[in-house]
């Protein structure tokens, strides 16, 4: 019973969703940051519990226990159905059951319910403070609008510093500009003359504009006697497993960087596997589907979850 608990536990920190066959469906809930009665709660997590099993989650209980024990995925089922029968039995005997750091187990009016521990701190999610909030009276709100005499002396100083800076240093570039222009600091050995006049330019003739075929450059003549552009199909079918428009896919791997995800398709190169980049977490999958029930379909005539036994389906 304490494997299939660690497990559990372990399994919440990773997935939303740990469905255990037998006793039932463990969730967790992201609750954002509200203010209650006058205080403002940080944003958490909790866990709550249903007896229904969702089958659309797969068998990650059952992959994570054989991937721990290094057995077959069918021992793993088995040895999760003793412990389902065994933690049964506990709660049906008037026992609590306790799972570290998330919650007790206990059966109410025949029911299996979880009664989450807020002081476990849950993977540091849990976790939460609640602070005071308080309104700003009207007092305080208009001495808030109102500058510091000091902070606006000083800005003054410092806009009028700036500006008889940049006044400077335009009068120096003007300066320069004039010397520059001296007959003395041109170099020129000859007199310099000033002019108006309009002056009329020769417009070539049209033909002249237009190039002629024995001009043109052979990479043009290359391009232009090219056979007519057609519809090239390509020999190589494309991967049905894999459509960028399908809702769901089937994650392989969970990867925090970006190194990490070049490393691990280096890794699985030939694989058709794709990334999918969701609130900064890269997620690798190898198949997609237009619903749950198609994708583990798919992915069960596939063989991809024996290839891959810990994959997960998710929404994109």
């Amino acid at each position: 019973m304490k494997l299939l608990i660690s497990h559990i536990c372990y399994l919440l920190g990773e997935y939303r969703i740990v469905p255990v066959p037998g006793l039932g469906t463990f969730m967790r809930v992201d609750k954002p940051a509200v203010i209650e009665d006058g205080m403002l709660v940080a944003p958490h997590s909790d866990i709550e519990f249903s007896e229904d099993v969702d089958s659309h989650a797969g068998r990650i209980l059952e992959y994570s226990i054989a991937r721990a024990l290094t057995i077959p995925a069918k021992d793993a089922q088995v040895l999760i159905e003793s412990e389902v029968e065994e933690l049964r039995k506990h709660l049906y005997s008037g026992e609590n059951v306790t799972l570290d750091g998330v919650g007790v187990l206990a059966l109410n009016s025949g029911h299996i319910g979880l009664v989450q521990d807020k002081q476990m701190g849950w993977s540091a999610l849990s976790w939460y403070t609640s602070l005071p909030v308080s309104p700003l009276k009207a007092e305080q709100e208009a001495q808030k609008n109102v500058p510091d005499p000091a902070v606006r002396e000083a800005f003054m100083r410092s806009l009028s510093r700036t500006a008889s800076s940049a006044a400077a240093i335009a009068v120096l570039i003007l300066i320069a500009f004039i010397t520059s222009q001296l007959p003395g600091r041109r170099g020129a050995s000859e007199p310099t003359y000033a002019s108006f006049g309009v002056e009329t330019t020769a417009v070539a003739p049209t033909d002249a504009l237009i190039p002629r075929p024995g001009n043109l450059d052979k990479a043009l003549l290359l391009v232009l006697n090219t056979p007519e552009d057609g519809i090239i199909e390509s020999s190589e079918a494309v991967p049905s497993q894999v459509i960028p428009d399908d809702p769901f896919v089937l994650v392989v791997a969970s990867l925090a960087n970006q190194g990490e995800v070049d490393r691990y398709l280096r890794q699985h190169s030939g694989e058709n596997l794709e990334l999918l980049n969701v609130g900064g977490r890269y997620r690798v999958y190898a198949a997609t589907g237009q619903s749950v029930v198609a994708l583990q379909a798919q992915a069960g005539a596939d063989g991809l979850y024996d290839k891959y036994p810990n994959a997960w389906i998710c929404r994109r």
